[in-house]
């Protein structure tokens, strides 16, 4: 796929930001989208994932850290539905070990996931039987009008082309149905302050870095409708959110880990709230509003 012009507004009109690991990071001069020059390719970014499966981000003896956070996710969503909603249907895209999916089949709720890495698809599986697919989005086919909820959470900015996610969830849900995302945030005040070393720039993984305002445009165009953002603040122990500094915000980690040593140990297993610059994006299918005190907008 090209990124010869921005696929928001069709700008061909770029400004280089930086280069990190060999990409350049160029920003549309016309929406502020943010993305890499050139795309990594399917094998790169293949390679990539295989290499972060052990040890990395997406070891699957690392997902528990991540549970609370999921759980706090899963109960906005829940604030966010109609309490009169009667069978609810999730899809997960993205779903990795189905973390998110527990949490609804334990309120009752069928469960439906999609997951490229092969070791966390076996282990969602388990759990969530064949409703959990095998594979990327490009060559995902949806259910049609199937379901009250699509999430997915830090997935959109992963994808070469994010118009597949939206379409598919576009097509998944009902009608009034809704869409969670999480992603960065380029209008945050962290990306602002950090610039090239705000942790959430990651080359190759991370291909596009939206804005509230470019997100809420590429939504509307897509068929979604009253649009709500909010800050996603994430409680984490601070020996995994140390421990992701070498993941995330390398050139960061560079500058700051002499520090590390000094942190005792009874500090590091403390859990405490983080805000990274990212976002959780709440958006319906159709022209449905939210209700007063479903959902506020931060």
């Amino acid at each position: 796929m090209s990124n010869s012009k921005c696929f928001i507004c069709d700008s061909k009109h770029f400004t280089k930001l930086f280069i990190q690991n060999d990409y350049s990071f160029i920003r549309c001069s016309s929406c502020n989208l943010i993305q890499l020059s050139p795309y990594p390719t399917p094998e790169q970014l293949a390679a990539h994932y295989s290499s972060r499966s052990k040890g990395g981000n997406y070891d699957l003896s690392k997902a528990d850290e991540r549970r609370n956070v999921l759980l706090k996710v899963f109960d906005k969503i829940m604030a966010t539905l109609p309490p009169t909603l009667g069978n609810r249907r999730i899809l997960d895209l993205g779903c990795f070990d189905g973390a998110l999916l527990d949490f609804a089949k334990e309120a009752g709720w069928e469960t439906a996931g999609v997951e490229y890495q092969g070791e966390a698809v076996i282990k969602a599986q388990k759990k969530h039987g064949n409703s959990i697919q095998a594979g990327d989005l490009e060559t995902y086919t949806v259910a049609q009008n199937s379901y009250d909820v699509v999430s997915a959470l830090g997935v959109i900015e992963h994808l070469r082309n994010p118009q597949i996610l939206l379409n598919i969830a576009h097509n998944g849900l009902k009608d009034n149905g809704l869409l969670v995302i999480q992603t960065p945030n380029t209008s945050s005040f962290l990306c602002k302050l950090l610039a090239r070393y705000w942790p959430c720039y990651g080359a190759p993984e991370h291909i596009h870095y939206f804005s509230r305002s470019n997100l809420r445009v590429l939504l509307k165009q897509s068929g979604f409708h009253s649009i709500y953002f909010r800050a996603h603040v994430k409680h984490l122990r601070i020996s995994y959110v140390m421990e992701q500094f070498q993941v995330w915000g390398l050139d960061l980690y560079r500058k700051i880990r002499w520090l590390f040593p000094f942190v005792p140990k009874w500090v590091q297993r403390k859990s405490l709230p983080f805000y990274g610059g990212e976002m959780l994006v709440f958006a319906r299918k159709g022209t449905s509003e939210f209700t007063t005190g479903q959902i506020k907008e931060e």
